[in-house]
């Protein structure tokens, strides 16, 4: 990860994969908006764990399948803004997250 300890985007939390991924502010707004029951006290790998293997459906697309493509994108954000500083909001993450989803389920 980058040389400062704090998130880029929010500049309110350390640089650690649970922020980045899952507690940072601009990223919980993203996934309360696609799946507002997935949240948890778990700690990084079985909250992985635990969404990568669910079997529920959002919209009609599978939850582990958004999950995995949302992680992608919530990364690749990251990166663009560190490296590029662009920035993209959580509506068009999670339009691509379903587009994805969609292309991928078929």
């Amino acid at each position: 990860m980058g040389q400062s300890e704090e998130f880029p985007l929010c500049n309110l939390g350390s640089e650690s994969f649970l922020y980045i991924f899952r507690d940072c502010i601009k990223v919980k707004d993203m996934w309360l908006s696609n799946h507002a029951s997935f949240f948890s006290d778990s700690d990084w790998l079985e909250w992985l764990y635990i969404n990568l293997i669910s079997v529920e459906h959002v919209v009609k697309y599978q939850w582990r399948l958004i999950f995995g493509v949302m992680l992608d994108l919530v990364w690749w954000r990251r990166n663009g803004f560190v490296f590029n500083n662009n920035i993209i909001d959580n509506r068009q993450l999670g339009e691509k997250a379903m587009a994805y989803g969609f292309c991928c389920s078929h």
